[in-house]
């Protein structure tokens, strides 16, 4: 429910079995959002808000539902900040993300686009709780 039903104390009979999860104000959107995670198949997790973005943020657990064959290089893994957070902002916009972006990483052979696809997985795959899936594109595509 977006906005309170200012004419009905109650929902209308024909409308009480349909389940109902009342946002309408912020209050109530802070109390039920739990349960609006629950229900559309997710789960509660703390933000980490990371503001300096003048280092990689530290390497994390994958998702429990993930295919990921190649391994982070971790503290290895060196420059490129700038292409890794302009990565990031093209697949996670807010906080609010229920679908994320697309994005696509192009240029030459041997300029690491593999290792920062591969670097961003294992640092930012907790956050997609859906899982975290490598395709292998050669593979995948036979004419």
């Amino acid at each position: 429910m977006l906005h309170p039903c200012q004419h009905l104390p109650t929902f209308p009979r024909f409308l009480r079995q349909i389940q109902a999860i009342d946002v309408s104000t912020a209050q109530n959107f802070e109390i039920n959002y739990p349960k609006i995670c629950r229900e559309l198949g997710g789960a509660m997790r703390e933000d980490t808000v990371l503001t300096d973005r003048t280092k990689l943020p530290p390497v994390g657990p994958l998702p429990a539902r993930h295919r990921m064959p190649y391994r982070s290089l971790g503290e290895k893994f060196i420059g490129r900040v700038d292409s890794f957070w302009n990565l990031h902002d093209c697949l996670f916009r807010d906080r609010t993300t229920v679908l994320a972006g697309e994005a696509v990483v192009v240029g030459t052979g041997g300029l690491g686009k593999t290792q920062l696809a591969i670097e961003y997985a294992h640092r930012f795959g907790s956050v997609y709780t859906g899982g975290v899936y490598w395709v292998d594109a050669i593979r995948a595509y036979r004419p």
